[in-house]
């Protein structure tokens, strides 16, 4: 889904855009907010300062490359947990990668994923060369404690 948002002057834009970033995980799907500019749909006023409760909203982990079948992913905001379910899949030897934005974690994050290894994290991007145990298999990013 693409070129699709709100106005961020709006009442409701967050839980509008929450519902929507949702839904989409809950398939497996993805999305693009549209678009970064002053006023109208963009997420920063009309003086160019953001609007921080949308941009909250919007930027969030999401999967970049998923080595298999992806089942679901989700935000939880209330926790700031991201957690990807999906179907590894052996013959498939590139890394499995989830965005993982700064704001989403300024004080950096940590990785939950049974029999997983060679979890590499780098700023903005987890990378996930083996994948977790069992099928369908999940791995959780959540805030460093």
């Amino acid at each position: 889904i693409g070129e699709y948002g709100g106005q961020a002057s709006h009442q409701g834009i967050e839980a509008y855009m929450d519902a929507n970033y949702g839904g989409v995980g809950a398939v497996a799907g993805s999305q693009m907010y549209w678009e970064y500019q002053k006023g109208g749909y963009g997420p920063l006023d009309s003086t160019g300062k953001e609007q921080k409760a949308l941009l909250d909203t919007i930027v969030r982990p999401y999967p970049l490359r998923v080595a298999g079948d992806p089942v679901s992913y989700a935000f939880e905001e209330s926790t700031d947990a991201f957690t990807l379910t999906y179907h590894p899949t052996a013959a498939i030897t590139a890394p499995t990668l989830i965005s993982v934005p700064a704001r989403a974690y300024p004080s950096g994050y940590a990785v939950s994923c049974t029999g997983c290894s060679h979890v590499a994290q780098a700023t903005g991007v987890l990378s996930i060369t083996t994948p977790p145990s069992g099928t369908p298999a999940t791995i959780t990013v959540s805030p460093k404690l």
